[in-house]
């Protein structure tokens, strides 16, 4: 999958993969009386923890990826990273660096939920694979999608109230230049919901969108949140929240 458009907490769990060795070198300082920004206790510090700085390189890129492994990598990150820090704060007891650790662990926490919250939305996932065969989704969701000149159809493969995912019809333009501001539509017992958004994904002659809440906000007539309702309550799911 071609990603274009990454969610703000993908970049902030990346800063949170990369200090987090440091966060164990701080500990260290912390306790032994020193300074965290002396070069030389930086350098030793480096050599003698080479796993934690690979393991944050992992994490780091898995995360930009967007891939599912990236929660794994991070909580085995994170754990490493604590256990390593209590066991500095426990050998005098030290009520500063035990305090730095509870922090670290929430903060560890909320990032790894909103990460998932956000790597799981319907614009990042098709929800077919390459191989599918057949009719991509199982509900006839016909859609189309409005660029600048240029209007193609389409049908929803996922769902949720902040984006969609829709695959497009075969023989439609090049799909891979198709990047920035769209306006969806979508059709149900005649009554027509638009919606404006951008393309934040791409896969499969398949594009990723996530809907724009304040150009929606002045937006006439039905929207996306409307027909959201109206099919969740007829009870079109997609596949992964029926399985």
């Amino acid at each position: 999958m071609s990603i274009y458009s990454r969610p703000t907490v993908v970049f902030q769990l990346i800063l949170f993969c990369i200090l987090s060795p440091y966060f164990i070198h701080l500990a260290a300082a912390l306790d032994g009386g020193s300074s965290a920004l002396e070069y030389r206790a930086f350098v030793e510090f480096l050599q003698e923890h080479t796993l934690f700085i690979i393991g944050s390189l992992v994490c780091s890129y898995s995360t930009w990826k967007m891939m599912s492994a990236a929660r794994i990598f991070t909580v085995l990150l994170s754990l490493g990273t604590l256990i390593v820090s209590m066991n500095i704060a426990l050998a005098e007891f030290n009520k500063v660096i035990l305090i730095m650790c509870f922090f670290y662990a929430v903060t560890a926490y909320y990032l790894l939920m909103v990460y998932k919250e956000e790597t799981t939305s319907a614009a990042y996932n098709p929800l077919y694979s390459a191989n599918t065969i057949g009719q991509r989704t199982d509900y006839d969701l016909q859609c189309s999608i409005t660029f600048p000149g240029e209007t193609l159809s389409g049908v929803l493969t996922n769902w949720d109230s902040a984006g969609c995912f829709v695959s497009l019809d075969p023989g439609e333009a090049a799909l891979v230049f198709m990047q920035g501001e769209l306006e969806i539509e979508t059709r149900l017992d005649g009554v027509k919901f638009r919606e404006s958004g951008k393309v934040v994904s791409f896969f499969e002659r398949g594009i990723g969108i996530r809907f724009t809440p304040k150009a929606n906000e002045l937006r006439d007539g039905y929207n996306w949140n409307d027909y959201f309702k109206i099919i969740d309550h007829r009870g079109f799911f997609p596949r992964s929240k029926k399985c």
